[in-house]
């Protein structure tokens, strides 16, 4: 059997059986690679022209690195005038958020104003990441309800979005729903692809998540930082959600984590969204750029260094570079000690 062959289980399809993955970053201990991390890196400009390509193509599936596409609807349909959000709302309908208190607070607004409540989340609930509220709640003896789930502000918008087109609340999550089907009308407009063509698989969350190529998502993030070439209401909704993200990072990510450092730390510069099982979108903003990476098994591990490595070779990363971006650029390995033992490196 070839090295690049795959078996899967009966009924599992392969949509890209010749997908071939390029190395993109190590693991290094001491003097010697451990390990390596193979995936699939694409920036395109706005008209789809490659720029840099890394490994063949693949269809994937985002996850929630389509978030910003995904709230872009709502607000080209004018969720944020009828329901007054403001950057908050809008960073945090685009979020994968910690569940820090004040995310939570800004999804339970979004609820308020659209005349929902967190039952009407279909989200679900999970274990909470953020060390401070996690604790909270054990001492508390509670568990953590929909709106602690990472994608409970994605939900919110998208109960905005179904208000907005006068579509029932209950079922917003069906891929016919008419919200899916705008959020897919929209999926179509960033990737020049008729929204028929779509495959999809259930997310984490309980909503569709669709089938992409990474220049596909490349190009949606290009677009949506530099939509001057959108309809209007996209335009200018693309717009909005790219200041609003930039407003408020750490509605977005959380207190430290990658996304809200990176636009944090060069505001104005980029939309950044994350997306499990190592997935990224970096949208340049006024550069025409955007930048898909996919990690082939899902570890997210190096995920940072290879974006940053990404955008150094695109000359699209300032220098020097800030200090809270330095441990990505180079992280190093400690062992229990806090002792370094190794580092990760770039391989391209």
């Amino acid at each position: 059997m070839a090295s690049t062959d795959v078996i899967l289980a009966p009924g599992v399809q392969s949509v890209d059986p010749a997908a071939q993955p390029a190395p993109l970053a190590a693991l290094i201990r001491g003097a010697y690679r451990e390990s390596i991390h193979r995936g699939y890196l694409e920036a395109v400009d706005t008209g789809g022209k490659r720029l840099l390509s890394l490994g063949a193509s693949p269809h994937i599936f985002p996850r929630s690195a389509i978030k910003p596409m995904q709230a872009l609807p709502a607000i080209a349909r004018g969720a944020a005038e009828r329901f007054d959000l403001g950057p908050e709302h809008i960073a945090v309908m685009c979020a994968s958020h910690d569940a820090e208190p004040f995310h939570r607070t800004a999804v339970a607004e979004i609820l308020e104003r659209i005349g929902a409540t967190e039952a009407d989340l279909h989200c679900g609930a999970h274990s909470v990441s953020h060390r401070e509220t996690a604790e909270q709640l054990i001492r508390e003896g509670r568990k953590p309800t929909a709106i602690y789930s990472n994608c409970s502000g994605k939900h919110a918008g998208m109960m905005a979005l179904a208000r907005q087109l006068d579509a029932p609340l209950q079922g917003y999550w069906e891929p016919d729903h008419a919200c899916q089907r705008a959020i897919q009308a929209t999926l179509g407009l960033l990737t020049d692809r008729e929204t028929p063509e779509f495959r999809w698989g259930i997310d984490g969350c309980g909503v569709p998540t669709y089938l992409l190529q990474v220049h596909e998502l490349a190009l949606a993030f290009a677009r949506v930082a530099n939509p001057d070439a959108l309809p209007p209401p996209e335009t200018e909704a693309a717009k909005t959600i790219a200041r609003s993200m930039n407003a408020k990072p750490e509605y977005v990510h959380g207190t430290g984590l990658f996304n809200s450092v990176l636009m944090g730390a060069y505001p104005g510069l980029f939309v950044v969204k994350g997306g499990a099982e190592g997935c990224i979108g970096i949208g340049i903003i006024d550069r025409g750029l955007g930048l898909a990476i996919k990690v082939e098994d899902g570890n997210a591990r190096a995920l940072p260094a290879i974006a940053l490595e990404a955008l150094a070779r695109l000359d699209a990363l300032p220098e020097p570079l800030p200090p809270q971006l330095r441990q990505y650029r180079h992280p190093v390995l400690k062992n229990t000690r806090g002792e370094v033992v190794g580092n990760y490196e770039t391989l391209f």
